[in-house]
């Protein structure tokens, strides 16, 4: 069980539990790892009620939200460098490229 609370909550000193929750869904998730994720609480709607169970929208969205923080990190990896073997490319304006055709630029 993990628990989450917009209100309460803190995805820098929390760790999951009813008296420490997390502030998002996507920290849980982080802090869980793979799957199967755990039951994860949210702040209930109802009166009387402290947690609900997470919809399974909320749940996608955090989802989601999690592949693309994981495919930001994978492409920050990533450097591109220009190829040393080739010579090195020339910087001009559209207008000016006839002459240089053939040429890297």
């Amino acid at each position: 069980e993990v628990y989450v609370s917009d209100k309460e909550g803190d995805d820098q000193d929390g760790d999951g539990t009813e008296q420490k929750p997390f502030k998002t869904s996507l920290r849980a998730l982080t802090f869980a790892g793979k799957e199967p994720f755990p039951i994860i609480y949210v702040d209930s709607q109802k009166g009387g009620e402290r947690w609900a169970v997470i919809s399974k929208t909320q749940m996608k969205n955090a989802e989601d939200s999690e592949r693309r923080e994981k495919n930001l990190e994978e492409a920050r990896k990533i450097t591109i460098e220009n190829d040393s073997s080739l010579p090195e490319p020339k910087t001009v304006k559209i207008y000016q490229l006839e002459p240089l055709r053939g040429e890297r630029v």
